[in-house]
């Protein structure tokens, strides 16, 4: 990469809107009443996901004992010690790190990440907290017409409310489906998979059968004209998050309890069977952001990452140690919930980019050109 890249005008005014938008997020959770903490970038044991590539790194203490490590693909571990050491609403913008993706157009292997937590809430709340933040963001910027923003010659409308679709609901309008509930089905999505012309294999699993279509027929019409939230995922994607319980009226109990009244139409989807509460941000298309009620479970949660484990060795990749200091913080956590946004991409909605590079500096795609 040469520095000269770095003298073109348009680039300097977004690099100068993202210190803008950086510091109105951390001015947000300030004023919402969250503490800012700092966690290691460094850590012995990286993230369980079986599709995610940590980086892999050695080096050596003042006695030349070797050390090995992972760059994080999240603080999220961190930052649920903090939950059940009693630490009740925490965010960060930090550092983080993902092999074995694009560099460029919506991916950088070392991106800038928010995430924050709050004890003894739920999703919803976090669904909350999306809108305000970035429309407290949007606001600040002195954009004129939050109904109408353009990206990349679309008009967006991030006015509140924002939409909500359950996952099912958005098969049912996107993949055009009868019944949502069917998708929970792996030999239904095996078959439609085949009658879309989408090549089937017979060691697919349902997450692969399911992702031929999602990503293809629903993804890309998320987030138009208006934010999507599309929550309730199925249970093999739960990952961290908890399993949205039936039929108890409310998922988060006892003291401190703190739930946001729904929507319009949604009163009553506090239960279900069959799905994770966790939720995806959608503007435009792109995802921004990942939220789960977390899983306070640790014998579920260790049950998880061995199958997290077992699929990473099916996917010849090398298994990751457990955590057991995060596993034993998991038993001690509350109800809790939190999420984890992409800060680079909403940079690139705002300021109108059409990739990920044009909001960076120093983007990977530049820097290792000639490597």
């Amino acid at each position: 990469m040469s520095w000269k890249r770095l003298q073109d005008k348009q680039l300097q005014e977004r690099l100068k809107t993202r210190a803008r938008i950086v510091q109105l997020i951390r001015e947000f959770f300030i004023k919402e009443g969250f503490l800012e903490v700092e966690t290691p970038i460094v850590v012995p044991s990286a993230g369980q996901e079986p599709y995610l590539n940590p980086f892999k790194i050695e080096f050596w203490d003042e006695q030349g004992h070797r050390k090995q490590g992972y760059l994080i693909t999240s603080p999220e571990y961190s930052h649920k010690k903090l939950l059940a050491a009693g630490f009740e609403k925490t965010f960060e913008i930090t550092r983080a790190f993902r092999a074995g993706e694009h560099f460029g157009g919506l991916h950088n292997p070392e991106f800038t990440m928010l995430e924050w937590y709050r004890a003894n809430a739920d999703y919803y709340l976090i669904m909350e907290d999306v809108e305000k933040m970035v429309t407290y963001v949007i606001n600040a910027l002195g954009h004129k017409n939050i109904e109408a923003t353009e990206y990349q010659g679309k008009m967006i409308d991030l006015s509140s409310p924002w939409e909500r679709l359950t996952m099912q609901q958005a098969w049912e309008k996107y993949a055009h489906i009868s019944n949502g509930s069917t998708i929970c089905d792996r030999t239904y999505l095996s078959r439609l998979c085949g009658e879309r012309g989408y090549a089937v294999k017979a060691n697919d699993t349902y997450d692969d059968l399911f992702f031929k279509i999602f990503l293809n027929e629903i993804e890309p019409k998320l987030g138009y004209p208006k934010p999507t939230i599309l929550y309730d995922y199925p249970v093999s994607m739960a990952a961290l998050a908890r399993l949205k319980p039936s039929p108890q009226p409310s998922p988060i109990k006892g003291e401190g309890e703190k739930q946001v009244p729904l929507p319009e139409g949604e009163e009553g989807r506090r239960t279900g069977e069959g799905v994770a509460e966790r939720f995806e941000v959608y503007i435009a298309g792109i995802e921004l952001g990942n939220a789960f009620s977390e899983l306070n479970d640790a014998q579920e949660q260790r049950r998880r990452f061995i199958e997290e484990q077992k699929l990473r060795k099916q996917l010849g990749k090398e298994p990751i140690p457990l955590d057991e200091d995060f596993l034993d913080a998991v038993g001690h956590m509350p109800p809790s919930s939190g999420i984890a946004f992409g800060v680079d991409r909403l940079v690139m909605l705002l300021t109108n980019a059409a990739r990920i590079e044009d909001v960076l500096a120093f983007p990977a795609s530049e820097i290792f050109k000639k490597m």
